[in-house]
C-alpha cells in the first residue's frame, strides 16, 4: 500500500496545507475583498440574518490565510513564530466577530445605501405587499 502523504508522512502534507492556504485566502481574502468594492453584489440581501455580512467578514481569515500561507514557506524565528501566532488568532477573533456583529462604520457605502432604501421602504409601506 502506497503512503498517503509521501515516503517520510510530510512532504505531500505541506503541499496540500500551501495548497488549502493558498485557496483560503483567495476564496475569503479575495471574494470578500470583491464584496466590499461592490464588484460583487449578488449576495447581499437588505434583510435582517446572521450571515448577513459574511463575504465581508471572511476577510481577515483570509488574510490569515495569506500570513499562515508565508510563514509556512519562509522559516523563522521564535520571535516571528511568535508573532505569527498572535495574527493568526487575531484573525480568527476577528472574523467571528465580525461574523456575529458587523459594525455600521465599517460598511461599504453600498451596503448603507440599499440599507436606508430598504428602512426608508418599510417606514413608508413602499414595496411591501399592500403596494402589490
Amino acid at each position: 500500500m502506497d503512503p498517503v502523504f509521501g515516503a517520510n508522512g510530510s512532504g505531500d502534507a505541506v503541499g496540500t496545507w500551501l495548497l488549502l492556504m493558498l485557496l483560503g485566502a483567495a476564496v475569503c481574502a479575495g471574494g470578500g475583498l470583491l464584496a466590499f468594492s461592490g464588484r460583487w453584489r449578488r449576495w447581499y440581501r437588505a434583510a435582517e440574518s446572521p450571515i448577513r455580512y459574511a463575504p465581508l467578514a471572511a476577510i481577515p481569515f483570509g488574510i490569515g490565510c495569506l500570513i499562515e500561507l508565508v510563514a509556512t514557506i519562509a522559516p523563522l524565528g521564535t520571535v516571528a513564530r511568535q508573532a505569527v501566532a498572535m495574527a493568526l488568532f487575531t484573525c480568527l477573533a476577528l472574523t467571528l466577530l465580525l461574523f456575529l456583529s458587523f459594525p455600521a462604520w465599517l460598511r461599504p457605502g453600498w451596503i448603507k445605501e440599499l440599507d436606508a432604501a430598504a428602512t426608508k421602504g418599510r417606514a413608508t409601506g413602499e414595496g411591501g405587499p399592500a403596494a402589490r
